[in-house]
């Protein structure tokens, strides 16, 4: 058995103890020194039995539904960056899609637009083996590599947004819990 102090209106534990149960009065004064906030008329003494004690401090640790949406639309936000700079495949080779290749691919698209011959050695994606896939990008190959990782980073967010949707629309914990952060595309 374990003796508790609790706020009336809210149920949260306040103050407890097992092994030899202290009396009412000296529960209250333990919860009032803890909590000096809250009203001596708002404390209640009962005696719970230790799966009515597991059970009432796991209500008072459950998260919120906004907490629940926060940690979900952060594991949505990071699933879709981990998606995003995964990289696409274009006639089998794994091209890079994050911040750094995009910004390779924005400088390339510069130089063929400048000089419609342009070529240049392209380090393509990392590799299985760690020392990268190389190309010989050129205008061809960028037509074919471009709509590709546009279309990928595309189907990233619209992920995203169909899933933010998805949290929003939820109404209740096990809603939210239920939207799926992996990503499929």
């Amino acid at each position: 058995m374990i003796r508790v102090s609790r706020h009336t209106t809210t149920g949260r534990i306040l103050c407890s103890q097992g092994g030899a149960l202290p009396d009412e009065a000296t529960m209250k004064a333990n919860a009032l020194s803890a909590f000096p906030d809250v009203p001596g008329e708002e404390i209640e003494v009962v005696d719970l039995t230790d799966e009515e004690f597991a059970a009432a401090l796991a209500a008072q640790n459950a998260p919120t539904l906004e907490q629940a949406r926060a940690a979900k639309l952060a594991a949505i936000q990071a699933e879709k960056n981990r998606a995003r700079d995964g990289g696409v495949v274009v006639d089998g080779v794994r091209y890079d899609t994050d911040a750094g290749a995009i910004l390779m691919y924005v400088s390339f698209l510069a130089q063929i637009d400048a000089d419609p011959a342009y070529s240049t050695a392209w380090k393509a994606s990392t590799g299985a083996d760690g020392l990268g896939v190389w190309v010989d990008m050129d205008a061809a190959l960028f037509a074919l590599v471009r709509p590709a990782v546009d279309a990928h980073i595309s189907a990233c967010f619209a992920w995203q947004a169909a899933r933010e949707a998805e949290v929003a629309a939820a109404q209740t914990i096990a809603e939210v819990e239920a939207v799926s952060a992996e990503y499929g595309g």
